[in-house]
């Protein structure tokens, strides 16, 4: 699916284009997830695209705190029930 549309920015106005796809539902659920957390910020469709791209310039995000041992017990724990 391809998303064109023109933003202001400053004095001139800018062309992006938006070309996306989802691969798999746990990308959505991981963006959502990290959106929530204000890691990132997450646009779902061209409208929403265009209200985060205005508030980048204030956006922080937060610093993501690595879970690897959480994540290797996950992994392990599965494959001992597979």
């Amino acid at each position: 699916m391809v998303h064109e549309f023109h933003m202001p920015t400053g004095a001139y106005r800018k062309k992006i284009v938006l070309d996306y796809y989802i691969v798999n539902d746990h990308q959505v659920g991981i963006a959502k997830e990290f959106d929530r957390l204000q890691h990132l910020m997450v646009a779902h469709d061209a409208d929403q695209l265009l209200k985060k791209i205005n508030k980048l310039y204030d956006f922080k995000p937060k610093t993501r705190i690595n879970q690897i041992e959480k994540v290797a017990s996950r992994v392990e724990n599965f494959f001992k029930g597979v």
